[in-house]
């Protein structure tokens, strides 16, 4: 993947993560930012986000988990996890 479609993808999903509250893999989507802005990103670092127990593919974004999003949404984005799509929501409010 070229790197400025993987700097992308990794805003996406910051940006998705950031949105439903879900700070631990938020935070490591803009380590690895960083990381790739200074050129110090190794690719395999991104791959391993994705495999064994633990990982991004166990990630469900849902409220019951403490995510701030509307139980409708919880099926789409966390299909958007998976298919790397675009958070549709992004300018509703959080709730207090």
């Amino acid at each position: 993947m070229p790197e400025g479609e993987l700097r992308q993808v990794l805003v996406e999903l910051r940006d998705l993560l950031d949105d439903a509250d879900e700070q631990f893999w938020a935070g490591w989507a803009r380590d690895r930012l960083v990381a790739l802005d200074s050129g110090a990103l190794d690719p395999r670092e991104v791959r391993r986000a994705f495999g064994g127990m633990g990982s991004l593919n166990d990630l469900l974004l849902d409220p019951f988990n403490g995510h701030t999003i509307e139980p409708a949404a919880s099926s789409w984005t966390s299909r958007a996890l998976i298919l790397g799509a675009r958070s549709p929501g992004r300018s509703r409010p959080r709730p207090a």
